[in-house]
């Protein structure tokens, strides 16, 4: 099984996944959008903003390291599985403790910032719910450790429907406001106990019995765990900040022109996830040759697929705006422009973070996002109070370019083959053709101008060699295997321990 058509099935198996949640995670914010006033919805940016930052502190990125732990253990035998089960059971364990001092850091705040009642009671749902989808992410570790990204949908599923079935449940009970809230954090509840009960039953049981000779885990997790909530907080400042120096009404128009990100960064995101435990076998076995060309087919394939989206969002800001939210927030169409070359920039930045990790550099990382993080708050402050909505998206574009050079620097010096440029170059030039046509034909329709603009980037790709003749055979050789291996991965459900 080559190292392509492992990064293929694991990432596709993890977009289809995250396909499912982040759809009908959409769905459940417009919904949010439309039954709160726009103040409210500021509220609820700013809390989620957060605690996303904060909620980050409740696995530290041993989560992350779980699955480079698992997908090094090569034996298999009963010394391997005897560790699997302690890895999970210690990662488990620290998340727990960590998770207990997140919930008292939590609480401060609102006190601290003065919520009572029922704002305070929606804060720590939004808080609750998100430290259990914390949790559930160390546990689809244990998935993607093994390479059996396709069980993620079980996850998916349960984060999907709850969010929408609970949300609608709850205003049709006339709970309104609060009903935003408590479908969000039982939602999580039930995606940790459903997750937990797989886990259990599909691999294996976890193990407390390496508790204390685990403790170099948290070591090796803390950069990963500071590079999370470094990115978080960048990401999220624009919600937190806005309602500081500008209004809230400002943070609701900033948070409807950001949401259509998070989605798609989740869907890049999963694209990067798919190549971790690859990247992180290659490298335990030495073989630098093979990595390089994973690094390059893993590059290469995702920019072209990633670009017609941002291209779309930075010719029609206003269009998506008030197809999702309607009229009153297509203020943030300028935001949402910048942060569409965002899209670009983040998913080369969580491919080379997946492949920082598996060579073991996550400290270089580290640093590198503290560089961002300070560039993007300093930033943050000069623009918000001038620009309003769009600072914080030009703050963050430069953050994560900033970042992009720091790991393409870093990767380049400790990889000779390092393909960057080569991966990268032939890909923006065909999406800066699709991009020129949409961006001048944007007057006309939509509908009219958005084919004309796929068919110049296919026939960019092409001639700019970007997709070669050697690259559609191994796609339909590679399509043809992974449709022959789709049935035998969902193998049934026989419990293990």
């Amino acid at each position: 099984m080559t190292a392509s058509f492992r990064m293929a099935r694991n990432s596709l198996a993890t977009f289809l996944a995250q396909l499912l949640s982040q759809g009908l995670r959409a769905v459940y914010v417009v919904l949010v959008g439309r039954y709160l006033s726009e103040a409210d919805f500021g509220f609820y940016s700013f809390a989620l903003a957060i605690c996303l930052v904060v909620t980050i502190l409740a696995t530290l990125g041993l989560e992350t390291i779980l699955v480079r732990e698992l997908a090094a253990l090569r034996q298999d035998d009963a010394a391997r599985r005897a560790r699997q089960r302690s890895l999970l059971g210690s990662v488990l364990a620290y998340e727990l403790v960590l998770s207990l001092g997140v919930c008292v850091l939590l609480w401060g705040i609102t006190r601290w910032r003065g919520e009572e009642g029922a704002r305070q009671t929606a804060f720590l749902l939004l808080g609750g719910g998100l430290i259990l989808r914390q949790l559930s992410e160390s546990l689809m570790g244990v998935l993607r450790g093994h390479e059996h990204m396709e069980y993620e949908l079980v996850f998916s599923a349960v984060e999907g429907l709850g969010l929408v079935g609970l949300v609608l449940v709850f205003h049709a009970l006339g709970l309104g406001f609060m009903g935003v809230f408590w479908a969000y954090g039982l939602t999580y509840a039930l995606q940790f106990l459903i997750g937990l009960g797989f886990v259990m039953r599909v691999f294996f049981l976890p193990s407390f019995a390496a508790l204390r000779s685990d403790g170099g885990l948290v070591a090796k997790a803390f950069p990963v765990g500071l590079a999370r909530l470094t990115s978080s907080l960048t990401t999220n400042a624009g919600p937190l900040l806005l309602p500081l120096l500008r209004s809230e009404l400002e943070a609701g128009i900033y948070g409807a022109a950001y949401q259509p990100l998070k989605g798609l960064f989740l869907v890049t995101r999963s694209l990067g996830v798919g190549v971790l435990p690859v990247f992180s076998q290659l490298y335990s076995d030495r073989d630098e040759g093979e990595l390089a060309r994973s690094v390059d087919t893993s590059v290469r394939f995702t920019t072209i697929i990633i670009l017609p989206l941002a291209a779309g969002l930075f010719a029609f800001p206003e269009l998506v705006l008030r197809i999702l939210y309607g009229a009153k927030y297509a203020a943030g169409a300028e935001a949402l422009r910048a942060l569409s070359v965002v899209i670009v920039l983040t998913f080369l930045n969580t491919l080379f973070t997946n492949l920082a990790i598996a060579v073991h550099r996550q400290k270089a990382l580290g640093w590198g996002r503290a560089v961002s993080t300070i560039l993007i708050l300093a930033l943050l402050l000069w623009l918000t109070p001038r620009l309003g909505p769009l600072g914080p998206a030009l703050a963050l574009l430069m953050g994560e370019l900033t970042l992009c050079v720091i790991l393409a620097l870093v990767l380049g010096g400790q990889f000779r083959r390092f393909p960057l440029l080569r991966s990268l170059a032939r890909p923006l030039l065909a999406g800066l053709a699709m991009t020129l046509v949409l961006w001048l034909g944007r007057a006309a329709s939509p509908w009219a101008i958005i084919p004309l603009g796929g068919a110049v980037y296919g026939a960019s790709l092409i001639l700019v060699k970007a997709v070669v003749r050697q690259d559609a055979i191994r796609a339909l050789a590679l399509g043809q295997a992974l449709s022959k291996a789709a049935l035998g991965r969902l193998r049934p459900l026989k419990g293990k321990r």
